[in-house]
């Protein structure tokens, strides 16, 4: 057999979350067998290869361990969550990791179908790039559930809401209704919900109010953060590959100082909460052993692509090199590249390979979402062809198009052609409520990106609700980087 041949190695951490011991394990196995490293997937995995003649060592040992893997196959995505961000973004909502970590534990099956647990009130994570996807709601423990099915291109909200602890149970049910219905899938909702509700007694609540969703403004994920009296940590690397002796090195410190986990974002970072402050010069000797840059331009660190596609990446870092080079803005967006017809990216504009004259020239077609909200399931065409050359161009062109919107405060998709997408029936309600964000003045940290929305106020700060950044002491600083209320942005108003 020719040893020269991989497999392809997925390794699901359930809402992001890599138990500093499970990842010890993976690691000293990784080693054994000549991995040197593991890239990041967007369902918040990792992602390797490994020689045909080492496989069935790494099998046997993973399987011992009980860590979930797969080999050259996606037939179970990992469960992501918007835990990463939780503590450290603010969000306000009463949505904890104790909470997230009580719903993954009651998970007893390897589910089939994408499910996504998110805050309500955040753009760290997606809200509906999942089949089942629950958000939470206003009340303590209760999530609106969106099911998006599997085969066909159509998405319906649940009549209630559901209790945190049903997560797990509605799921398994749902995925074998969806999943092993003989003749076909089942598609029609009062079909399924009244199938549910007649043979299971489920913890619900009427739902009072639609699902309102905040406007996309994507956290600056890297570098140290100062969060309720302790520091975390991100993590990104620009070739996107993180080698096994430096996550050897974290993890045996993540020990070391008693930190429980390292969390998987789907930017492809990481991040580690809980730093004491008597610890934090040991995490800065790590970065300096290994020349981890945390220094990374905003305008780079708002991408996704396709898994374990290199040409994605490299596509990337020639348009970012370019909009550098530009002195370009692109804050309030995020891009994504799609060079696999059936992969799921998240990102308000979509950078989707495209070939022409019977596959003899290569270009890319750019579309943008409803909004620029990337959790929007419509979109619009900018460009129907482009070569590579032109792409800095023709995008920095559509991020005018995104601050004429924001300036006019109007939506954008009126008189324009829609794509296939366009066509996804959902009853998802308007992704910016009046009232909401872009009626008030929002500011932003010109260093961390911190954003001050006195719509939520500054929990952090013990800032209420409700209060005007005007009105703020000039003693205000950021959260997170504590930069002076003074050096703060106007973003829009």
């Amino acid at each position: 057999m020719t040893t020269g041949i991989q497999h392809q190695i997925k390794i699901n951490l359930r809402g992001g979350i890599a138990p500093v011991g499970m990842m010890s394990s993976l690691l000293q196995t990784a080693k054994k067998v000549g991995i040197v490293g593991f890239r990041i997937g967007t369902r918040q995995q990792l992602l390797t290869t490994i020689s045909i003649r080492n496989f069935a060592y790494f099998s046997k040992a993973m399987t011992a361990a009980g860590i979930d893997f797969e080999i050259d196959t996606e037939e179970y995505p990992n469960i992501i969550s918007s835990y990463p961000g939780a503590a450290v973004f603010h969000s306000g909502t009463w949505l904890s990791e104790g909470i997230y970590q009580d719903i993954l534990s009651q998970f007893t099956y390897r589910p089939r179908l994408k499910i996504n647990i998110s805050d309500n009130n955040q753009s760290f994570t997606p809200f509906f790039t999942g089949h089942l996807n629950f958000i939470a709601s206003t009340h303590d423990n209760y999530w609106y559930l969106y099911v998006r099915f599997p085969k066909y291109n159509t998405m319906f909200c649940w009549d209630n809401l559901i209790y945190s602890t049903e997560i797990p149970h509605i799921s398994q049910i749902l995925e074998n209704m969806l999943l092993d219905t003989e003749g076909g899938q089942i598609v029609d909702k009062d079909v399924i919900q009244n199938a549910i509700n007649k043979d299971y007694r489920l913890l619900t609540r009427p739902m009072t109010e639609p699902l309102e969703l905040p406007r996309f403004m994507l956290p600056y994920y890297e570098g140290f953060n100062r969060y309720g009296g302790r520091t975390w940590l991100g993590i990104y690397r620009r070739n996107e590959f993180f080698r096994l002796t430096f996550l050897e090195s974290i993890t045996k410190l993540c020990q070391e100082t008693k930190i429980g986990q390292i969390c998987i974002t789907p930017w492809r970072s990481l991040i580690i909460k809980g730093i004491e402050e008597q610890h934090r010069l040991s995490w800065e000797k790590i970065l300096g052993k290994f020349d981890i840059n945390l220094r990374h331009a905003a305008i780079e660190l708002n991408w996704q692509h396709t898994d374990r596609a290199i040409e994605d990446v490299k596509l990337k870092n020639y348009i970012v090199e370019e909009f550098n080079r530009r002195d370009a803005r692109t804050f309030g967006v995020s891009f994504a590249i799609k060079s696999q017809p059936k992969s799921e990216v998240f990102g308000s504009i979509i950078i989707k390979k495209k070939t022409i004259l019977g596959g003899l020239i290569h270009g890319y077609r750019i579309l943008y979402k409803e909004d620029f909200n990337p959790n929007s399931r419509k979109s619009f065409v900018h460009k129907e062809f482009a070569l590579k050359v032109e792409l800095p161009s023709v995008l920095l062109d559509l991020y005018k198009k995104y601050q004429a919107y924001l300036n006019e405060n109007k939506t954008v998709s009126d008189d324009l052609e829609e794509t296939e997408d366009s066509h996804f029936k959902t009853d998802t309600p308007s992704f910016i409520p009046s009232g909401s964000s872009l009626q008030a003045d929002i500011y932003a940290c010109p260093n961390c990106l911190t954003v001050y929305d006195a719509t939520f106020g500054d929990e952090l700060n013990d800032i209420p609700k409700g209060t005007p950044f005007a009105t703020l002491s000039e003693d205000y600083v950021c959260p997170t980087c504590s930069t002076p209320k003074l050096e703060f942005k106007k973003v829009l108003s």
